[in-house]
């Protein structure tokens, strides 16, 4: 997904995960991105290289928007730009909550926030079922823990 020109990347279906690769070829995953939410949004308005690769999860559809394009809306319509600055706050606080999940939470911890997180209501409920969104490599590398340790 690394282009020339910097774009802003629309998941419109599908999933595509962001990660880092190390020197010796270890994978971090940063973020599993879901239908509705951008991507790239850094390369887009600084113009600087995106230090994470992109990778599909399913099949997915992804609608390429031009910076330019961008940019343009930004200063035509302020709704907009008042979106994509909450878009970004969201983004720094959600930054800092994986940080600080990472450095003061066991890797249990890490397992069943990441399992509550898309629940609705989970305090009246006797029993929960939940389902890995993605592979259990994924979900391992997500929260910081092995494979094994996820196991």
């Amino acid at each position: 997904m690394r282009a020339a020109t910097p774009r802003l990347y629309f998941v419109v279906t599908g999933q595509v995960q962001l990660a880092f690769t190390s020197a010796r070829g270890d994978e971090k995953v940063v973020e599993i991105v879901t239908a509705g939410r951008a991507l790239a949004k850094r390369s887009c308005s600084c113009r600087v290289h995106h230090p994470v690769a992109a990778q599909t999860l399913s099949d997915t559809l992804v609608l390429f928007v031009g910076r330019d394009a961008v940019v343009d809306e930004l200063r035509r319509d302020t709704d907009f730009a008042s979106r994509v600055i909450s878009g970004l706050c969201r983004r720094i606080h959600s930054l800092v909550a994986d940080l600080e999940d990472n450095s003061m939470r066991t890797g249990a911890q890490r397992l069943i926030g990441f399992f509550l997180r898309d629940c609705d209501d989970t305090e009246n409920q006797d029993s929960l079922d939940v389902h890995l969104p993605v592979s259990k490599g994924v979900v391992a590398s997500r929260l910081n823990v092995t494979q094994e340790h996820l196991s």
